[in-house]
């Protein structure tokens, strides 16, 4: 039997991808699916295991220059795009330009781009024009979480790959094979949401637990206060970059969904709190000024009394 190493759940996508002769695989595939869930783990290991002299499907060596190269972004023949911004059309050019330049190490060519859904309009339809003609002995591998963000006509030319979430149980009884010595909270196997990777992070990054413990605090602060003192809040909130406002916001739907599983009698204004929310944490996207977003949160979202 086919198995990854540390990769929990998902075992019939590896089945699929083990099953498939290297000849075989498609020249573009979506990979989809919530955070966490080891999309990008796999993709990497895939990778490796193609540019690998001595790798078969999913079994790469992991010793030699074309695996320690990939696990440090250098392998002239792999582009890894990362996607921590926005991905614009001069970036697209840039791998249209490297994809076609002649293989220097290995036969196959491949590009891996990450977050994929932050690829502007006019990236998407330069990525598309390469997917529908891709240069020969080329594959690529798109990743979101936000498949939706993508055009249809992208989706189409791809083979969609969907990452499943993990049953709560099976999360846990996997997560305890990990961390035997640690107590797996209900509060971790709600907020993973049966992706193992935030599970696992929570419980093994201890300045991510700390700061989510923090931001519970503050949020029942801000969820309780008056107006005067939710301005207050938000001058320490607006120091924060966007990217930490949105994973606050996120987490603070996370606690009103808490609160809302509940049964709490104040359930209208908590779901009020949460529409207002998941709207400004929708407006994050487009760089709006942070203050102004978060005290329209101060003014908008109920106040729980």
């Amino acid at each position: 039997m086919c198995f990854m190493q540390d990769f929990l759940g998902n075992q019939q996508i590896i089945q699929l991808f083990c099953k498939l002769p290297k000849e075989a695989l498609s020249h573009a595939y979506l990979f989809s699916g919530r955070e966490g869930l080891g999309k990008r783990t796999f993709a990497l290991k895939l990778i490796q295991s193609l540019q690998c002299p001595q790798g078969k499907i999913l079994k790469p060596c992991l010793k030699c220059p074309a695996c320690l190269q990939i696990t440090h972004n250098s392998h002239p023949d792999t582009i890894i795009l990362k996607g921590e911004e926005k991905i614009s059309i001069n970036e697209v050019r840039k791998i249209q330009r490297k994809i076609n330049l002649k293989s220097q190490q290995s036969p196959l060519k491949i590009c891996l781009i990450d977050n994929a859904e932050r690829l502007t309009k006019e990236a998407q339809n330069a990525i598309l024009k390469i997917l529908e003609e891709p240069p020969q002995n080329s594959l690529f591998i798109l990743i979101t979480a936000k498949p939706k963000l993508l055009s249809a006509t992208i989706r189409s030319r791809c083979q969609n790959i969907p990452f499943r979430p993990l049953k709560k149980s099976a999360l846990k009884a996997e997560i305890a094979k990990i961390f035997p010595a640690l107590q797996i909270t209900e509060t971790i196997l709600n907020y993973a949401d049966g992706a193992p990777g935030k599970a696992i992070r929570f419980l093994n990054d201890s300045e991510f637990s700390s700061e989510f413990k923090e931001q519970q605090k503050i949020f029942q602060k801000f969820s309780t206060a008056s107006l005067t003192e939710r301005f207050q809040i938000n001058n320490q909130l607006s120091q924060k970059t966007l990217q930490e406002i949105q994973t606050l916001l996120e987490n603070w739907l996370f606690y009103t969904d808490l609160e809302l599983k509940t049964g709490t009698n104040q359930s209208q204004q908590w779901s009020k709190l949460a529409e207002t929310l998941l709207e400004i944490k929708q407006k994050t996207a487009y760089k709006l000024n942070k203050r102004i977003l978060l005290d329209q949160l101060a003014l908008k979202g109920p106040r729980i009394q």
